[in-house]
C-alpha cells in the first residue's frame, strides 16, 4: 500500500465526516491492520503531511491535503477518460486506481486539456483544480473568499456547532473582518458568524 493511498483515503474520510479520522476506520477502509496504519502515519507525520495524537485522531495538514487532492485529481480525470472516451462503465474506479500512481503531472495536465477540463467525475464529485491554494481559515485576509474542505477537530461540541452554522465541506465563506487578537467575522450562507482563532485554525479551506 502506497502513501498516496493513505492520503487519498484519509482525505475522503475527513471530507465525509468533517472531523479527524481514527486509526481503526482508516485501517478498515484500506483493508490493512491498525499497526500498518500506525506505521505509515508515523512516516507521514515526519513528512509533515499529517498530524496525529494517540487518542485524538489523524488529520491531514495543508501540505497533506494538497498531496491528497493531487492524487484524487489524477484518479477522477482517469475515471472521466475511461467513462466518456473509452466507454468503460464498469471497473473504471479500479482501473483509475492502478494508473493514478504512474500518471505524470504533465500527462495529467494533458489529459485534463483533452477532456476539456471537466468539473465533475462520473460519480458527480468535484475534481480538484490544479494548484488550488489550501490554507487554514485563520490565514485568510479580510474580503477573502474560500470553500470549506473539512474541519480538523476532535471536539464533538465544537463540530456540532460548526455543522449547525453551515461550516461543512464545500460551503462558501467570506471573511468580513478580523479583530485584533479576537474572533474572525465570517459570512456563511448570508449570515455573519464569529469564530475564535483556535477554531478557525482547525478549519481547512480552498481559496477562491
Amino acid at each position: 500500500m502506497k502513501k498516496e493511498d493513505y492520503l487519498e483515503e484519509l482525505y475522503k474520510i475527513q471530507c465525509r465526516n468533517n472531523r479527524v479520522a481514527r486509526v481503526t476506520e482508516l485501517a478498515h477502509a484500506l483493508k490493512v491492520s491498525d499497526s500498518s496504519v500506525s506505521e505509515m502515519i508515523r512516516r507521514l507525520q515526519k513528512e509533515k503531511l499529517v498530524t496525529f495524537e494517540r487518542f485524538g485522531g489523524i488529520s491531514l495538514t495543508a501540505a497533506g491535503i494538497k498531496e491528497a487532492r493531487k492524487v484524487i485529481r489524477k484518479h477522477q480525470l482517469l475515471e472521466v477518460f475511461f467513462s466518456k472516451v473509452l466507454k468503460i462503465k464498469t471497473h473504471s474506479h479500479e482501473e483509475a486506481h492502478l494508473m493514478e500512481h504512474v500518471l505524470s503531472d504533465a500527462a495529467t495536465d494533458k489529459l485534463d486539456s483533452v477532456l476539456k477540463k471537466p468539473k465533475l467525475c462520473p460519480d458527480g464529485n468535484p475534481i480538484p483544480e490544479k494548484n488550488s491554494e489550501v490554507v487554514s481559515l485563520i490565514q485568510l485576509s479580510v474580503k477573502s473568499k474560500a470553500e470549506v474542505i473539512f474541519v480538523a477537530s476532535k471536539n464533538k461540541a465544537c463540530l456540532e456547532r460548526l455543522n449547525s452554522l453551515g461550516l461543512v465541506p464545500q460551503a462558501k465563506v467570506r471573511v468580513v473582518r478580523k479583530l485584533s487578537r479576537g474572533p474572525l467575522i465570517l459570512n456563511v450562507k448570508g449570515s455573519e458568524i464569529a469564530l475564535g482563532p483556535d477554531v478557525c485554525a482547525s478549519i481547512f479551506v480552498e481559496k477562491k
